[in-house]
């Protein structure tokens, strides 16, 4: 074996090591630069980190209107703009804002859209997404491609299916409004429901309409009904406390009454003793009986003080039942609203799953028996949109993608088609 000088093995060990670090950084400065180029939209989920700061990372949700809420700043729109420049614009906005001097901060996405896997796949839907997914494994996801025979009746399913969602959420958004409408009928102090005229455009059976209305009035009846129940219960708390006070009141003057015999009974006993007329013992025993009296009158006094706290606690009571009911109210139209903006935002992307499904429906021909797996993506580009474009297999897809897998029959009539 033939034996290198040390020097020479030190020599190549660090030209090696030179040269991975080369290829490490590449690889990551290539990654950086695809990172960068990440266009960030609605639901991305960022993370900002001030490099010269000990505070701990910011959480930025990308809002539906494609705005963060920025520290020390505020609402900053970032949708539509690359990784790299929202990294830009935020230092700039920290420059500008006069926040900071020279502010060294990263950006990076933590939690990514889904990507949304569409047409001939054995189990179509949303799938989180992974660094440096391929279309092959997305598909794989999906659970694979259907067969070319079982397209068209797996689209008629999809078809059922998302006709389905799409008219359970009409119903879920139509109980809602009912539910919103009885609500504000209880906040005004009526008895009866105005059903909204959104109700009547025919997307919701109008015997199910009267059905959801029946059971908002009945929840207004039995509420009302809840809420007499417990304010008359209160108010006989009230008025049994103010007897009790009034009956009190009346001791105390009588027990004040007796005391005041006593006193001047007192007085004539004394006299008595000075004169020789009566013993002492006797006197001491008057003011024995006196002393008594006045304990009882402390008693009733104490006791009245203890009643008079009962009553204010009860009409406090009375006050915060009407409070309660009303912030009940409040919170609960809040939370309908809540509720109601999630469903018109899943029925939004039923109707366009439906209609993409529906024109997969359209575009199919019958041809050979031969077929060709198609796959398309709909991707929103920095400052042009949404884009369909096509892709191989092997092609990599990003966040907030939606992936269209087609089978389509090579048939020299639809070359043209396919082509285009």
């Amino acid at each position: 074996m033939r034996l290198f000088p040390l020097s020479l093995q030190c020599r190549h060990a660090s030209v090696l090591i030179l040269i991975g670090m080369l290829w490490v950084l590449a690889v990551k400065q290539g990654q950086a630069t695809a990172i960068d180029d990440y266009v960030i939209a609605a639901g991305d989920e960022l993370q900002l980190d001030f490099l010269d700061d000990i505070a701990e990372p910011a959480v930025l949700k990308v809002g539906s209107a494609g705005e963060v809420l920025l520290p020390y700043v505020g609402t900053l729109d970032l949708a539509g703009l690359t990784l790299g420049s929202a990294r830009d614009l935020l230092t700039a906005t920290y420059v500008e804002k006069e926040i900071f001097l020279h502010p060294q901060l990263d950006l990076s996405v933590v939690n990514h859209r889904k990507v949304a896997v569409l047409g001939d796949v054995q189990k179509p839907g949303f799938y989180d997404y992974a660094a440096e997914l391929t279309v092959e494994q997305a598909i794989g996801l999906a659970g694979g491609v259907i067969r070319q025979m079982d397209s068209e009746a797996q689209r008629a399913l999809q078809r059922i299916a998302l006709e389905g969602e799409l008219a359970a959420t009409e119903n879920s958004l139509a109980l809602e409004a009912v539910a919103a409408a009885r609500i504000t009928a209880q906040l005004a102090g009526r008895d009866e429901i105005a059903v909204p005229a959104s109700l009547g455009n025919g997307s919701v059976e109008p015997a199910l309409v009267d059905q959801m209305v029946a059971q908002q009035q009945d929840i207004i009846s039995e509420e009302r009904a809840f809420h007499a129940t417990d304010r008359n219960l209160v108010e006989r708390g009230v008025e049994e406390a103010k007897l009790q006070i009034d009956l009190t009141e009346k001791q105390i003057e009588a027990q004040e009454a007796q005391i005041v015999s006593y006193e001047q009974e007192v007085k004539r006993a004394s006299e008595l003793v000075n004169r020789g007329l009566m013993a002492e013992p006797v006197r001491a025993q008057i003011l024995r009986q006196m002393t008594d009296e006045r304990s009882v009158l402390l008693q009733l006094q104490a006791g009245q003080a203890s009643r008079r706290r009962d009553l204010t606690a009860l009409n406090r009571e009375l006050l915060q039942l009407d409070y309660r009911r009303m912030q009940g109210w409040r919170t609960e139209m809040s939370d309908s609203l809540l509720r109601a903006a999630k469903l018109r935002e899943t029925r939004r992307s039923l109707g366009e799953r439906l209609a993409l499904v529906k024109d997969w429906s359209l575009r199919t021909r019958e041809g050979e028996e031969t077929s060709r797996i198609v796959t398309q993506v709909r991707r929103r580009e920095a400052g042009s949109g949404m884009e369909t474009r096509e892709l191989g297999e092997t092609d990599q897809l990003l966040p907030g993608d939606a992936l269209i897998v087609r089978i389509e029959l090579r048939d020299p009539a639809l070359a043209g088609e396919v082509s285009q």
